[in-house]
């Protein structure tokens, strides 16, 4: 009896436990014994046991993408701090960020060469405003300097630098669900002394985020229906599942920089390790303590947010589309009433006006 009520109190000490893990943790990246992520729009780090995580940076813009040096001493990422997104790098212990690009189109960070710059992607310099082209620029900034590819997006490099592993069309940031059109995603192999490419053997699935790991590169595919982690072997070109989860998807799976051969992923929302050498994944048990202003009730003037316009029959009112929500506006006078008021879904106002407007009573 003593011991089935000392289990009772382990169960319900676990369940109190798991309910205080956050989740909603983003894009991230690991070195030794530290992991650094996104979570609410700022990058933190937390050990890659896990525990309370410690916030990198505070700004009201985004921050996101980060990504250690080689040498751990430095993290990469993507910020808004002066509007545009650009590169920028800090520390990795936290720090003043430096910016390192200043191009008015988005620059998105994608990693770090074997020999210490960072790779970006951006559209600067492509013809098609659909395709980006990768860039590398010196942690110390100076000039960004174009590799010699038509158009690519997510990308590793081989061990000895002398080729690179990318994804040629970038669809990481669609989330398509098993998706098989013209855009689909596959991984090529360009060599840089003899500008030969091949590309990994795949069918119609997504293949993405290449990982070159020694004489393996590991990337994510949905040839089973769902996101999962595969590895391929160079040499023999085999290709081989590694996890099998059913339910959500892996996203934005990093390769740890300090050749320990850990893979860090997102998995509904939680974070998990995937170690090589074990073939085994854990869940990392992260804690994120923040007031996060962004979910408290609050007003908002949702005019810069204006979507979809529609106009009631008599002309007297009119139906606005604007963040998620559908407004009912008079043409003169009167109150302006919200009439879906469901934060969890979003409604478009010239759906509403073709086939709801008797039903919400829309008169002069």
């Amino acid at each position: 009896m003593r011991l089935l009520s000392l289990l009772a109190l382990l169960l319900c000490s676990f369940a109190a436990y798991a309910e205080e893990l956050t989740l909603m943790l983003r894009y991230p990246d690991l070195h030794r014994d530290t992991i650094v992520f996104a979570y609410g729009g700022d990058l933190w780090s937390v050990p890659a046991s896990g525990g309370d995580a410690r916030r990198l940076t505070s700004h009201e813009g985004q921050e996101l993408l980060p990504r250690f040096s080689p040498d751990g001493t430095t993290i990469a990422f993507t910020a808004e701090y002066e509007g545009n997104s650009d590169v920028y790098a800090m520390p990795a212990a936290g720090g003043d960020p430096r910016r390192l690009t200043w191009h008015p189109l988005i620059d998105r960070v994608t990693g770090w060469t074997p020999d210490g710059r960072i790779v970006f992607r951006s559209k600067r310099s492509s013809a098609m405003t659909s395709y980006d082209r990768l860039f590398t620029i010196a942690p110390e900034g100076g000039a960004a300097v174009e590799l010699p590819l038509p158009s690519a997006g997510l990308n590793s490099f081989s061990p000895d630098r002398s080729k690179i592993a990318y994804n040629p069309t970038a669809t990481e940031t669609y989330y398509w669900k098993r998706y098989r059109g013209g855009l689909q995603s596959h991984i090529a192999i360009y060599d840089f002394a003899t500008h030969a490419c091949e590309e990994i053997p795949h069918g119609e699935a997504a293949e993405l985020y290449p990982m070159w790991f020694r004489g393996a590169i590991f990337f994510v595919s949905d040839r089973d229906g769902t996101m999962n982690l595969y590895r391929y072997d160079v040499a023999s070109r085999a290709v081989r599942q590694l996890t099998r989860y059913t339910d959500f998807d892996i996203k934005w799976p990093s390769l740890a920089a300090d050749g320990s051969g850990r893979i860090v992923y997102e998995n509904g929302g939680a974070l998990y390790v995937y170690d090589v050498g074990r073939d085994t994944s854990a869940r990392v048990p992260v804690r994120v303590h923040t007031d996060a202003p962004a979910i408290h009730r609050t007003t908002i003037n949702v005019r810069k947010w204006l979507q979809t316009v529609a106009l009631s029959p008599s002309g007297a009112r009119a139906l606005l589309g604007a963040r998620g929500e559908v407004f009912t506006v008079p043409a003169k006078e009167g109150e302006i009433r919200n009439l879906t008021n469901s934060s969890g879904a979003r409604a478009l106002a010239r759906l509403v006006a073709r086939r709801q407007v008797d039903r919400l009573r829309i008169r002069p």
